[in-house]
Parts: structure tokens; C-alpha cells; sequence
């Protein structure tokens, strides 16, 4: 957890590391992601797969406003 806790500070007291993973995030978001401990690790995926599950919940409750919408207005036409 130490090395995690440096390399956020490394880009907070030196702003022009910050350019260089805009410039290249896909490097240091691996490097990043391998400084990490398996406990981390998992932590990461555990709230990653969360956040696909309230999506996919978010998106099935969109889609299922707009056919309520439609099969209350067949009801008044009829």
C-alpha cells in the first residue's frame, strides 16, 4: 500500500508528471495497476463490477419507461 500512496504523491509535488500520463495513460495506468497489491487488485474489480451491474440496471430501467409510456397511450386511444 506504501508505493501507491508515493506514486499519487510523486504526481501531486511534481505537476508535470501529471502531462505525461495524459499524454500517455495507457503506460502509466499499467504501471500503475502492476505497483498495486493484490488486495487492491481486487478491490478495483469488485467496484468495477459493481458499477457494470447498477449500469446494466440503469439501462434496463430506460428502456422500460418508453414502452410504459407507449402501452399507456394505446390504452387511452382503444
Amino acid at each position: 500500500m506504501r508505493t501507491n500512496y508515493n506514486t499519487i504523491n510523486k504526481l501531486l509535488d511534481n505537476p508535470s508528471e501529471i502531462s505525461e500520463v495524459i499524454s500517455n495513460p495507457g503506460k502509466y495506468g499499467v504501471d500503475f495497476w502492476n505497483e498495486l497489491s493484490n488486495k487492491h487488485k481486487s478491490y478495483i474489480a469488485f467496484a468495477a463490477a459493481a458499477c457494470l451491474v447498477m449500469y446494466g440496471i440503469y439501462l434496463n430501467r430506460q428502456e422500460e419507461e418508453p414502452m410504459l409510456e407507449k402501452d399507456s397511450i394505446k390504452g387511452e386511444l382503444q
